[in-house]
Protein backbone atom coordinates (compact mmCIF):
# COMPACT_ATOMS: atom_id res chain seq x y z
CA UNK A 1 0.00 0.00 0.00
CA UNK A 2 3.17 2.14 0.51
CA UNK A 3 4.17 1.79 -2.51
CA UNK A 4 0.98 2.39 -4.08
CA UNK A 5 0.46 6.07 -2.60
CA UNK A 6 3.96 6.62 -3.17
CA UNK A 7 3.37 6.13 -7.13
CA UNK A 8 0.74 7.89 -6.87
CA UNK A 9 1.83 11.05 -5.17
CA UNK A 10 4.45 11.22 -8.08
CA UNK A 11 1.84 11.10 -10.22
CA UNK A 12 0.00 13.84 -8.82
CA UNK A 13 2.99 16.20 -8.74
CA UNK A 14 3.74 15.71 -12.25
CA UNK A 15 0.64 16.41 -13.15
CA UNK A 16 0.57 19.27 -10.97
CA UNK A 17 3.27 20.34 -12.82
CA UNK A 18 1.64 20.34 -16.36
CA UNK A 19 -1.22 21.98 -14.87
CA UNK A 20 0.80 24.77 -13.77
CA UNK A 21 3.06 25.01 -16.77
CA UNK A 22 0.14 25.68 -18.90
CA UNK A 23 -1.73 27.79 -16.97
CA UNK A 24 1.63 29.60 -16.68
CA UNK A 25 1.90 29.89 -20.36
CA UNK A 26 -1.82 31.35 -20.45
CA UNK A 27 -0.70 34.23 -17.99
CA UNK A 28 2.27 34.83 -19.64
CA UNK A 29 0.15 35.23 -23.28
CA UNK A 30 -2.42 37.11 -22.12
CA UNK A 31 -2.58 40.91 -21.78
CA UNK A 32 -3.45 42.78 -18.72
CA UNK A 33 -2.47 45.78 -17.31
CA UNK A 34 0.77 45.55 -15.57
CA UNK A 35 -1.05 46.39 -12.25
CA UNK A 36 -2.64 43.50 -12.31
CA UNK A 37 -0.37 41.62 -14.31
CA UNK A 38 2.10 41.57 -12.10
CA UNK A 39 0.64 40.56 -9.22
CA UNK A 40 -1.42 37.76 -10.47
CA UNK A 41 2.45 36.71 -11.85
CA UNK A 42 3.59 36.76 -8.31
CA UNK A 43 0.03 35.04 -7.02
CA UNK A 44 0.37 32.14 -9.63
CA UNK A 45 3.78 31.57 -8.66
CA UNK A 46 3.08 31.11 -4.82
CA UNK A 47 0.08 28.89 -5.34
CA UNK A 48 1.88 26.55 -7.47
CA UNK A 49 5.07 26.33 -5.24
CA UNK A 50 3.08 26.16 -1.84
CA UNK A 51 -0.12 24.13 -3.20
CA UNK A 52 1.48 20.61 -3.31
CA UNK A 53 3.67 21.63 0.42
CA UNK A 54 0.03 21.96 1.33
CA UNK A 55 -0.86 18.66 -0.26
CA UNK A 56 1.88 16.52 0.97
CA UNK A 57 1.57 18.17 4.67
CA UNK A 58 -2.54 17.17 4.58
CA UNK A 59 -1.50 13.65 3.47
CA UNK A 60 0.85 12.93 6.15
CA UNK A 61 -1.60 14.46 8.92
CA UNK A 62 -4.46 12.42 7.85
CA UNK A 63 -2.80 9.43 6.33
CA UNK A 64 -4.75 10.03 2.82
CA UNK A 65 -6.51 12.33 0.84
CA UNK A 66 -9.27 14.40 3.39
CA UNK A 67 -12.54 14.82 0.95
CA UNK A 68 -11.37 18.15 -0.85
CA UNK A 69 -7.93 17.00 -1.60
CA UNK A 70 -9.16 13.97 -3.82
CA UNK A 71 -10.61 16.42 -6.18
CA UNK A 72 -7.43 18.01 -6.74
CA UNK A 73 -5.61 14.39 -6.67
CA UNK A 74 -7.93 13.54 -9.58
CA UNK A 75 -7.71 17.07 -11.34
CA UNK A 76 -3.78 16.20 -11.48
CA UNK A 77 -3.98 12.98 -12.66
CA UNK A 78 -5.82 14.57 -15.88
CA UNK A 79 -3.70 17.10 -15.83
CA UNK A 80 -0.91 14.61 -16.40
CA UNK A 81 -2.99 12.60 -19.06
CA UNK A 82 -2.64 15.41 -20.79
CA UNK A 83 1.07 16.90 -20.26
CA UNK A 84 1.97 13.59 -21.31
CA UNK A 85 0.40 14.11 -24.52
CA UNK A 86 1.39 17.03 -25.27
CA UNK A 87 5.53 16.33 -24.05
CA UNK A 88 4.75 13.19 -26.71
CA UNK A 89 3.50 15.36 -29.50
CA UNK A 90 6.20 18.33 -29.07
CA UNK A 91 9.05 14.84 -29.53
CA UNK A 92 7.48 13.31 -32.34
CA UNK A 93 5.92 16.34 -34.66
CA UNK A 94 9.78 17.12 -35.34
CA UNK A 95 10.45 20.32 -38.08
CA UNK A 96 8.21 22.14 -40.43
CA UNK A 97 8.26 19.85 -43.02
CA UNK A 98 9.10 22.47 -45.88
CA UNK A 99 12.17 23.55 -43.86
CA UNK A 100 15.14 21.88 -46.23
CA UNK A 101 18.19 22.70 -44.54
CA UNK A 102 19.25 24.45 -40.91
CA UNK A 103 22.58 25.42 -40.41
CA UNK A 104 24.39 27.65 -37.56
CA UNK A 105 27.06 28.57 -35.19
CA UNK A 106 27.17 29.77 -31.78
CA UNK A 107 29.15 33.15 -31.18
CA UNK A 108 30.50 33.21 -27.53
CA UNK A 109 29.75 36.80 -27.51
CA UNK A 110 31.76 37.01 -23.65
CA UNK A 111 34.72 35.40 -25.02
CA UNK A 112 35.13 37.59 -27.99
CA UNK A 113 35.07 40.81 -26.40
CA UNK A 114 37.24 39.63 -23.65
CA UNK A 115 34.78 39.97 -20.60
CA UNK A 116 31.12 40.21 -20.01
CA UNK A 117 29.75 43.27 -20.61
CA UNK A 118 27.18 43.09 -17.27
CA UNK A 119 26.25 45.89 -15.25
CA UNK A 120 26.47 45.66 -11.41
CA UNK A 121 23.88 44.43 -9.01
CA UNK A 122 21.63 41.48 -9.01
CA UNK A 123 21.13 41.59 -12.66
CA UNK A 124 24.81 40.91 -12.90
CA UNK A 125 24.96 38.34 -10.65
CA UNK A 126 21.92 36.46 -12.22
CA UNK A 127 23.81 36.43 -15.70
CA UNK A 128 27.31 34.82 -13.96
CA UNK A 129 25.50 31.67 -13.07
CA UNK A 130 26.84 28.83 -14.04
CA UNK A 131 25.62 27.47 -17.79
CA UNK A 132 24.13 30.51 -18.46
CA UNK A 133 24.06 31.15 -21.85
CA UNK A 134 22.86 34.93 -22.35
CA UNK A 135 26.32 35.32 -24.24
CA UNK A 136 25.95 32.34 -26.41
CA UNK A 137 24.22 33.80 -29.39
CA UNK A 138 23.34 31.22 -32.20
CA UNK A 139 23.36 32.38 -35.87
CA UNK A 140 20.73 30.33 -37.62
CA UNK A 141 20.18 30.06 -41.31
CA UNK A 142 17.21 28.22 -42.30
CA UNK A 143 15.82 27.82 -45.30
CA UNK A 144 11.91 27.48 -45.67
CA UNK A 145 9.14 26.17 -48.81
CA UNK A 146 6.86 28.26 -49.01
CA UNK A 147 3.50 27.27 -51.11
CA UNK A 148 2.71 30.77 -53.36
CA UNK A 149 6.02 32.06 -53.51
CA UNK A 150 6.41 33.94 -56.86
CA UNK A 151 9.36 32.24 -58.71
CA UNK A 152 11.21 35.79 -58.76
CA UNK A 153 11.52 35.57 -55.11
CA UNK A 154 13.64 32.23 -55.16
CA UNK A 155 15.97 32.82 -52.46
CA UNK A 156 14.54 35.88 -50.61
CA UNK A 157 16.42 36.68 -47.89
CA UNK A 158 14.61 37.77 -44.48
CA UNK A 159 16.45 38.78 -41.69
CA UNK A 160 14.47 38.17 -38.23
CA UNK A 161 15.49 39.61 -35.25
CA UNK A 162 13.28 39.87 -31.62
CA UNK A 163 12.95 41.02 -28.94
CA UNK A 164 16.51 42.46 -27.74
CA UNK A 165 15.75 44.09 -24.58
CA UNK A 166 18.29 47.16 -24.32
CA UNK A 167 18.34 47.03 -20.25
CA UNK A 168 22.18 47.33 -19.39
CA UNK A 169 22.78 43.45 -19.07
CA UNK A 170 24.01 42.33 -22.08
CA UNK A 171 25.38 45.86 -22.14
CA UNK A 172 26.17 47.59 -25.56
CA UNK A 173 28.95 45.92 -26.61
CA UNK A 174 27.35 42.89 -26.82
CA UNK A 175 24.46 44.02 -29.12
CA UNK A 176 27.00 46.04 -31.46
CA UNK A 177 28.92 43.24 -31.83
CA UNK A 178 26.12 40.80 -32.47
CA UNK A 179 24.60 43.45 -35.20
CA UNK A 180 27.75 43.41 -36.74
CA UNK A 181 27.74 39.74 -37.16
CA UNK A 182 24.06 40.27 -38.34
CA UNK A 183 24.69 42.90 -41.23
CA UNK A 184 27.56 40.43 -42.82
CA UNK A 185 24.68 38.09 -43.43
CA UNK A 186 23.55 40.60 -45.98
CA UNK A 187 19.78 39.69 -45.81
CA UNK A 188 17.37 41.25 -48.53
CA UNK A 189 14.75 42.38 -46.24
CA UNK A 190 15.14 42.62 -42.15
CA UNK A 191 11.89 42.23 -39.75
CA UNK A 192 12.02 42.98 -35.97
CA UNK A 193 9.57 41.88 -33.81
CA UNK A 194 9.66 44.40 -30.73
CA UNK A 195 10.27 44.47 -27.05
CA UNK A 196 13.63 46.82 -28.35
CA UNK A 197 14.21 49.11 -25.28
CA UNK A 198 13.62 47.98 -21.57
CA UNK A 199 14.44 51.48 -20.18
CA UNK A 200 14.21 55.00 -21.91
CA UNK A 201 17.94 55.84 -21.29
CA UNK A 202 18.88 53.05 -23.96
CA UNK A 203 17.11 54.72 -26.58
CA UNK A 204 20.87 56.30 -27.50
CA UNK A 205 21.81 52.50 -28.18
CA UNK A 206 20.19 52.30 -31.43
CA UNK A 207 21.52 53.96 -34.08
CA UNK A 208 24.76 52.07 -33.06
CA UNK A 209 23.03 48.50 -33.52
CA UNK A 210 19.63 48.90 -35.88
CA UNK A 211 21.46 51.25 -37.81
CA UNK A 212 23.84 48.74 -38.89
CA UNK A 213 21.66 46.90 -40.67
CA UNK A 214 20.46 48.70 -44.56
CA UNK A 215 19.00 45.83 -46.84
CA UNK A 216 17.85 46.33 -50.10
CA UNK A 217 14.52 45.60 -49.73
CA UNK A 218 13.36 47.33 -46.86
CA UNK A 219 13.57 46.70 -42.74
CA UNK A 220 10.16 46.58 -41.13
CA UNK A 221 9.46 46.78 -37.34
CA UNK A 222 6.76 46.05 -34.64
CA UNK A 223 6.93 47.45 -31.19
CA UNK A 224 5.90 44.77 -28.07
CA UNK A 225 5.03 44.62 -24.75
CA UNK A 226 7.97 46.29 -23.19
CA UNK A 227 7.95 49.00 -25.50
CA UNK A 228 4.57 50.70 -24.04
CA UNK A 229 6.22 53.32 -22.29
CA UNK A 230 8.36 54.56 -24.03
CA UNK A 231 7.41 54.42 -27.38
CA UNK A 232 7.36 57.59 -28.42
CA UNK A 233 11.27 58.34 -27.94
CA UNK A 234 12.03 54.52 -29.70
CA UNK A 235 9.36 55.03 -33.10
CA UNK A 236 11.08 58.20 -34.15
CA UNK A 237 15.19 56.72 -32.91
CA UNK A 238 14.20 53.63 -35.59
CA UNK A 239 12.59 55.94 -38.29
CA UNK A 240 15.70 57.84 -38.32
CA UNK A 241 17.85 55.23 -39.80
CA UNK A 242 15.13 54.54 -42.85
CA UNK A 243 13.69 51.70 -40.93
CA UNK A 244 9.05 51.22 -41.47
CA UNK A 245 6.63 51.21 -38.87
CA UNK A 246 4.09 48.63 -39.90
CA UNK A 247 2.61 48.40 -36.10
CA UNK A 248 -1.22 48.21 -36.86
CA UNK A 249 -0.11 49.32 -40.35
CA UNK A 250 -0.26 47.67 -43.60
CA UNK A 251 2.07 49.01 -47.29
CA UNK A 252 2.69 47.73 -50.45
CA UNK A 253 6.15 46.69 -51.98
CA UNK A 254 7.20 46.05 -55.13
CA UNK A 255 9.96 43.47 -54.71
CA UNK A 256 12.13 41.92 -58.52
CA UNK A 257 8.78 42.68 -60.06
CA UNK A 258 6.03 41.21 -57.91
CA UNK A 259 3.81 42.64 -54.63
CA UNK A 260 4.78 42.23 -50.90
CA UNK A 261 1.74 43.19 -48.85
CA UNK A 262 3.29 43.73 -45.09
CA UNK A 263 1.42 44.43 -42.16
CA UNK A 264 2.05 44.43 -38.21
CA UNK A 265 0.25 44.22 -35.43
CA UNK A 266 0.99 45.39 -31.80
CA UNK A 267 -1.69 43.93 -30.04
CA UNK A 268 -3.18 43.76 -27.19
CA UNK A 269 -0.51 46.06 -25.81
CA UNK A 270 -0.66 48.73 -28.55
CA UNK A 271 -3.81 49.71 -30.80
CA UNK A 272 -7.26 48.71 -30.48
CA UNK A 273 -7.42 46.98 -34.08
CA UNK A 274 -5.57 44.88 -36.29
CA UNK A 275 -4.37 46.36 -39.42
CA UNK A 276 -6.53 47.07 -42.51
CA UNK A 277 -5.89 44.16 -44.73
CA UNK A 278 -8.37 45.32 -47.73
CA UNK A 279 -5.35 46.17 -50.37
CA UNK A 280 -4.02 42.35 -49.53
CA UNK A 281 -5.81 41.02 -51.88
CA UNK A 282 -3.91 42.08 -55.22
CA UNK A 283 -0.62 41.06 -53.59
CA UNK A 284 1.49 38.26 -54.42
CA UNK A 285 2.77 37.09 -51.10
CA UNK A 286 1.52 38.37 -47.74
CA UNK A 287 3.66 38.96 -44.49
CA UNK A 288 2.70 39.30 -41.41
CA UNK A 289 4.88 41.12 -38.39
CA UNK A 290 3.89 40.22 -34.66
CA UNK A 291 5.44 40.49 -31.35
CA UNK A 292 3.31 37.84 -30.16
CA UNK A 293 2.54 35.09 -32.05
CA UNK A 294 -0.80 34.34 -30.04
CA UNK A 295 -2.78 35.76 -32.98
CA UNK A 296 -2.25 32.61 -35.44
CA UNK A 297 -5.97 32.51 -35.96
CA UNK A 298 -6.59 36.28 -36.84
CA UNK A 299 -3.80 35.59 -39.72
CA UNK A 300 -4.83 32.32 -40.76
CA UNK A 301 -8.41 33.76 -40.62
CA UNK A 302 -6.81 36.63 -43.18
CA UNK A 303 -4.71 34.78 -45.86
CA UNK A 304 -1.23 35.70 -44.66
CA UNK A 305 1.53 33.46 -45.90
CA UNK A 306 3.99 33.77 -43.55
CA UNK A 307 4.17 34.94 -39.97
CA UNK A 308 7.10 36.21 -38.02
CA UNK A 309 6.45 36.61 -34.20
CA UNK A 310 8.51 36.70 -30.96
CA UNK A 311 7.52 37.33 -27.40
CA UNK A 312 8.35 34.40 -25.45
CA UNK A 313 12.44 33.91 -25.59
CA UNK A 314 11.48 29.96 -26.54
CA UNK A 315 11.20 29.75 -22.56
CA UNK A 316 14.48 30.74 -21.94
CA UNK A 317 14.65 27.56 -19.48
CA UNK A 318 14.18 24.75 -21.31
CA UNK A 319 13.94 21.19 -19.04
CA UNK A 320 15.12 17.87 -20.28
CA UNK A 321 12.38 16.25 -22.15
CA UNK A 322 9.39 19.05 -21.16
CA UNK A 323 10.98 21.84 -21.97
CA UNK A 324 10.35 25.37 -20.62
CA UNK A 325 8.79 25.17 -16.72
CA UNK A 326 5.68 27.13 -19.44
CA UNK A 327 4.16 25.40 -21.92
CA UNK A 328 3.14 26.22 -25.64
CA UNK A 329 6.81 28.13 -25.58
CA UNK A 330 7.57 27.00 -28.91
CA UNK A 331 10.06 28.61 -31.70
CA UNK A 332 11.39 28.18 -35.20
CA UNK A 333 9.78 27.09 -37.64
CA UNK A 334 6.11 25.71 -37.75
CA UNK A 335 2.69 25.49 -39.46
CA UNK A 336 -0.74 25.66 -38.55
CA UNK A 337 -3.46 25.05 -41.38
CA UNK A 338 -1.69 26.46 -43.85
CA UNK A 339 0.08 29.41 -42.36
CA UNK A 340 3.77 29.37 -41.80
CA UNK A 341 5.56 31.17 -38.64
CA UNK A 342 8.50 31.71 -37.49
CA UNK A 343 8.84 32.04 -33.68
CA UNK A 344 12.22 33.67 -32.47
CA UNK A 345 13.87 32.72 -29.56
CA UNK A 346 14.84 36.30 -29.14
CA UNK A 347 18.34 38.34 -28.65
CA UNK A 348 17.70 39.93 -25.41
CA UNK A 349 15.80 38.99 -21.92
CA UNK A 350 14.28 41.14 -19.22
CA UNK A 351 16.13 38.71 -16.93
CA UNK A 352 19.43 37.89 -17.69
CA UNK A 353 19.09 34.02 -18.03
CA UNK A 354 18.80 31.28 -20.55
CA UNK A 355 19.39 27.45 -19.58
CA UNK A 356 19.64 25.27 -22.82
CA UNK A 357 18.00 28.32 -24.71
CA UNK A 358 20.55 30.27 -26.70
CA UNK A 359 19.73 33.81 -27.90
CA UNK A 360 19.35 33.83 -31.79
CA UNK A 361 19.75 35.78 -34.88
CA UNK A 362 17.34 33.96 -37.79
CA UNK A 363 18.33 34.55 -41.51
CA UNK A 364 15.15 32.95 -43.79
CA UNK A 365 15.56 32.06 -46.91
CA UNK A 366 12.63 31.81 -48.72
CA UNK A 367 12.00 29.17 -51.26
CA UNK A 368 8.86 28.24 -53.72
CA UNK A 369 7.86 24.50 -51.72
CA UNK A 370 6.41 21.51 -53.60
CA UNK A 371 3.05 20.75 -53.31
Amino acid sequence: MAALYALLIFAVLLGHIAIGRVWLGRVHTTYLPGFLWRPLVVISNLVLALLPVWFLYAFVVHRGFPGPWRVYVFVCLGGLVLGARAVLWEVMRGPYPSESSNSGRVIDVAKVLGCRPLTKGRRGRVARLPFNEIFQVEVIERHIGLRGLPVEWEGLSILHLSDLHFNGTPGREYFEYVFERAAELAPDMVALTGDIVDYPEMVEWIPTTLGLLRPPEGAFYVLGNHDVPDRRLIRPAVEELGWTRVGGLQLTREIRGRTLFVAGTERPWIGREHPDVGQMAGADFRLLLSHTPSVTRWALSKGFDLMLAGHLHGGQVRLPVIGPPRAGLRFGVYEYRGLVQHVSRGLGQRRPIRFRCRPEICKLVLHAARV
